[in-house]
């Protein structure tokens, strides 16, 4: 899979961007580079970050399904990011210990 993206990424800056940073690194842990991809066209950006703060809510699925169906799909799709993330924040959120 190839690193770089079509649209090339830009620098997150002015006040927003730092909120919008430090928001990134509260829930993930880093600043993923694609927020600089997401960056260049902020109202799809914000849809995005709502509908994802959306989901979180729902608790109709359950959480082992949930941690599953997410790393198949970034198997499937090879987002590795996504893969080396689960072990460290989405299976803490799920209450799965990473074995």
């Amino acid at each position: 899979m190839s690193s770089t993206t079509r649209i090339p990424a830009v620098e997150v800056t002015g006040p927003f961007g730092a909120v919008v940073k430090a928001v990134a690194r509260r829930k993930l842990g880093l600043v993923p580079d694609s927020l600089g991809v997401m960056w260049q066209h902020r109202p799809v950006m914000m849809d995005m970050m709502s509908f994802g703060g959306k989901t979180e809510k729902w608790h109709e699925l359950d959480l082992g399904l949930s941690t599953l169906a997410t790393m198949a799909a970034a198997a499937t799709v090879g987002c590795s990011f996504c893969l080396d993330c689960s072990d460290s924040w989405i299976m803490p959120i799920s209450g799965r210990l990473a074995a």
